[in-house]
């Protein structure tokens, strides 16, 4: 498509990668109207899916209000006319949790795609272990990459995954929303306890533009997790 995709939309919740978003569409749809909703991922070669399916077409249908998915900031501003009066939500991570839970999340998803008992890691019998995962330029700072251009202090609301129950108060607030009921899906359970602090350090190292993004929303937005370390 060359021209941008016209549409109705009134809401943008761009969903980063871990970062509480599958919860968060569930909460999307109990706040409006089903039909009022819908998922829309934009690939690195520009293909849109709109709720999982190839989309092709000038302009989305004019029910859909609120959109939620996989795009960066740069994207749906460049495949989408939106309007100015457009609001903008998103979630934000502590980037080294953010990249744990992400590799993880990949290792269950193969696994259950290959059918493999717990203790059959095909990440790690194929070389994909955490520290060279942390290392791929596509795994590097993930939150700055979906972020590029854009202002948060512009957003109407910027989330932090770490309180997410109180987060969610706030936003009910900020929204003037009905009460939200937190709910968790899609978490990733199979991540060992604790981390050797060698691998902390070097997502560190190659996270540097995230942990930068994350400590300076938290100075400057207001949220509920501002006085924690």
């Amino acid at each position: 498509m060359s021209k941008k995709v016209k549409n109705n939309i009134e809401l943008v919740s761009l969903h980063i990668p871990k970062t509480a978003g599958t919860s968060f569409r569930y909460i999307l749809k109990e706040q409006f109207k089903k039909k009022d909703v819908a998922r829309l991922d934009i690939y690195p070669s520009g293909a849109i899916m709109l709720n999982e399916k190839e989309f092709d077409s000038e302009k989305l249908k004019d029910k859909i209000k609120v959109i939620q998915g996989h795009y960066t900031y740069r994207n749906i501003n460049d495949k989408l006319l939106l309007d100015s009066n457009v609001e903008f939500i998103t979630w934000l991570r502590d980037p080294v949790e953010r990249v744990i839970s992400n590799y993880y999340f990949l290792n269950k998803i193969i696994a259950n795609r290959l059918k493999e008992l717990p203790n059959e890691n095909l990440m790690n019998r194929i070389g994909k272990t955490l520290s060279e995962f942390v290392q791929f330029k596509e795994n590097r700072n993930v939150m700055s990459k979906f972020l590029e251009g854009a202002d948060l202090n512009s957003f109407k609301f910027v989330g932090f995954q770490r309180n997410f129950e109180e987060e969610l108060q706030r936003l009910s607030k900020v929204m003037n929303w009905n009460s939200i009921k937190n709910l968790q899906l899609n978490t990733t359970d199979s991540k060992p306890r604790q981390i050797d602090q060698h691998l902390i350090e070097l997502i560190e190292f190659n996270n540097q533009e995230d942990i930068s993004l994350y400590k300076e929303a938290l100075n400057n937005i207001p949220s509920t997790i501002s006085n924690i370390n």
